[in-house]
């Protein structure tokens, strides 16, 4: 996984040794199948913010390997995305975050829904 000081990318192991990637400038994951090296590409549309160019940080699973937390490499907001149907939910933050890796398990953030 990519430090959280540069957040370029980021990288959460998934099914067993599978790898999920994220773009921080397009909201696009990648799956990555450890038996075969195939990729499965997740297009995510984003339910706010469609105004901006940007993709996500500080990525942390939330149910199973299908639902993620992450944050918009933009604007450090919190968002709930969901591979499966390609979306993404922006969420409150009730907890101040750290900037510099915000939305990840180590800034300490919590998410509600919007």
């Amino acid at each position: 996984m990519s430090s959280c000081g540069a957040c370029s990318f980021q990288a959460r192991p998934s099914r067993p040794r599978a790898l999920v990637v994220s773009s921080n400038a397009q909201p696009r994951f990648w799956r990555i199948s450890p038996e075969r090296f195939e990729v499965e590409v997740y297009d995510i549309t984003a339910n706010a913010e469609d105004d901006k160019d940007f993709g996500f940080i500080g990525l942390g699973w939330i149910d199973g390997e299908n639902i993620l937390q992450a944050a918009s490499s933009a604007t450090h907001t919190a968002w709930r995305i969901d591979l499966r149907a390609g979306a993404a939910v922006k969420l409150a933050a009730t907890a101040a975050r750290d900037k510099r890796c915000a939305g990840t398990p180590e800034a300490g953030m919590r998410f509600a829904p919007r």
